[in-house]
């Protein structure tokens, strides 16, 4: 089966060295080709990071006829990658977004000139689809989601995303009109507690209620006359 894989691969040619692709469960980028085995150097994709892990990784041919192969190279070697971030409701979203678009564009400009050119050269190989970014707003729970969806080689995705992040809080820390948003919880506890063992109310009831504000309000059904003289005298905690 690897022998007539390998014959596959010199005929079709599916992926060349140099290409990262997925195949039988593994990442990495191809370092060789024989007739029975193709090599990968690692790629580590359980942090999005896509970096090398400096493993070699020796996968049978045969693996070709039982798995999907994922080649990330074929499109010019890039890849869409995509950013985003959160902001409260009271930030000025509308500004946020626009220097957020210049942003990315600046930091991919010239990718997409690049792919632009590709595709235009190879166009029986590449659809037509524009090679410009594409920027979302959707709301959420906490706030409103900004997002950018753009072109980059896929072996510097990392770098990419970090030169944009630092862009981004520097953007965030001037502004002073754009906060950043994440998930909160609030607990509220609203307890009655009388602490006080010398008081005997038996001629009297207490009855806990609610008013505006959530704050616990008691109040004194019937008499209680000589119920303030004590309160003095004794501490009595709501």
């Amino acid at each position: 089966q690897s022998l007539t894989a390998g014959v596959f691969l010199i005929i079709k040619r599916p992926y060349v060295i140099g290409d990262r692709i997925e195949i039988n469960e593994k990442c990495g980028e191809v370092s060789d080709i024989t007739i029975l085995y193709t090599t990968l150097l690692e790629i580590d994709t359980s942090k999005s990071s896509g970096q090398f892990t400096g493993k070699l990784l020796h996968i049978q041919n045969r693996h070709l006829f039982n798995s999907t192969i994922v080649n990330s190279s074929t499109m010019c070697g890039m890849t869409w990658e995509e950013i985003s971030f959160t902001i409260t409701y009271e930030s000025k979203w509308e500004k946020a977004q626009r220097e957020f678009s210049n942003i990315v564009k600046s930091v991919v400009y010239t990718f997409n000139v690049e792919a632009e050119a590709i595709i235009k050269t190879n166009k029986h190989d590449f659809p037509l689809m524009s090679t410009e970014p594409t920027f979302h707003i959707s709301p959420t729970d906490y706030g409103i989601d900004i997002s950018a969806r753009f072109l980059c080689p896929s072996i510097s995705a990392r770098n990419t995303k970090d030169k944009i992040w630092v862009k981004v809080l520097q953007l965030i820390e001037s502004l002073g009109e754009v906060e950043l948003a994440y998930p909160t919880k609030r607990v509220i506890e609203d307890k009655l507690v009388i602490d006080n063992p010398r008081t005997n109310l038996t001629d009297h009831t207490l009855v806990s209620s609610r008013h505006p504000g959530n704050k616990p309000h008691l109040e004194l059904k019937e008499e209680f006359t000589g119920l303030k003289n004590r309160m003095c005298e004794d501490s009595f905690k709501v």
